[in-house]
């Protein structure tokens, strides 16, 4: 099972994320890593093409749009939020059982 959210793959991007987990389950189940093919260009070139290709405007649009947000938005939590960031993540551990 894939499970992507939305805003993450959209109907041109399942093609390739298909591919590439084919091509995974294939070696693993010959037993060797995924031999993918470097790709030509890397997400952040991408998006700094999309700054410098004459679409600036996008740029100052959203500026523009955002210029008023808060900082921080008021969600609640379940504790308060750390004086200073330590960007620590977290690990669930699960198993799922062979018949699964």
């Amino acid at each position: 099972m894939v499970l992507v959210h939305h805003i993450a793959a959209d109907g041109w991007s399942l093609g390739p994320l298909w591919r590439d987990v084919v091509v995974a389950y294939e070696a693993r189940r010959s037993g060797r890593a995924p031999a993918w093919r470097p790709l030509p260009v890397q997400y952040a070139d991408f998006a700094l093409w999309q700054m410098l290709d004459g679409s600036a405007g996008q740029a100052e649009f959203w500026r523009a749009e955002l210029a008023d947000l808060p900082g921080e938005l008021a969600l609640p939590y379940d504790r308060p939020r750390p004086a200073a960031p330590d960007h620590r993540g977290a690990t669930v551990p699960f198993r799922w059982d062979a018949e699964l």
